[in-house]
C-alpha cells in the first residue's frame, strides 16, 4: 500500500508541474488504477487460485493439503503485475478518456 500511495503522489505532482496539467484527474486516475490493479484484481485472482488449489489438494497428504494452497498463492504473487497491470491500465485509459478527457482542465477559483 505504501508503494501505491507513493506512486499516486508522484503522478499527481508530475501532473501539477505541467503547464496545463490536471492534478485532480491524475490523482483520481492513479488511485482507481491502484485500487483495481494493485489490490482488487490480485485479491480476486489469489483468492480464486488458492480456493481451487485447496479443493484440488484435498486428497493429498496432510502436509501438502495444508500448505500447498498457501504455496501456490505465494508463488502467484510475482506474476500478478504481468497479468493485471496492462489490461487494467488499458481499460481505465479508455474509461477516463471518455468520462474525463485530457483536454478538460479545471482551474481553481
Amino acid at each position: 500500500i505504501g508503494y501505491c500511495c507513493y506512486d499516486i503522489a508522484e503522478h499527481t505532482m508530475e501532473e501539477q508541474q505541467r503547464p496545463n496539467g490536471n492534478p485532480t484527474r491524475a490523482l483520481v486516475c492513479q488511485t482507481t488504477f491502484h485500487a483495481f490493479a494493485s489490490i482488487g484484481v490480485p485479491f480476486f485472482i489469489i483468492h480464486t487460485v488458492v480456493h481451487a488449489a485447496k479443493k484440488a489438494l484435498k486428497t493429498s497428504p496432510p502436509v501438502v493439503a495444508r500448505w500447498g494452497p498457501t504455496g501456490v498463492g505465494l508463488l502467484l504473487i510475482p506474476v500478478l503485475p504481468y497479468i493485471c497491470d496492462e489490461p487494467v491500465e488499458q481499460a481505465l485509459e479508455v474509461a477516463f478518456d471518455k468520462a474525463w478527457p485530457h483536454d478538460t482542465v479545471h482551474t481553481a477559483k
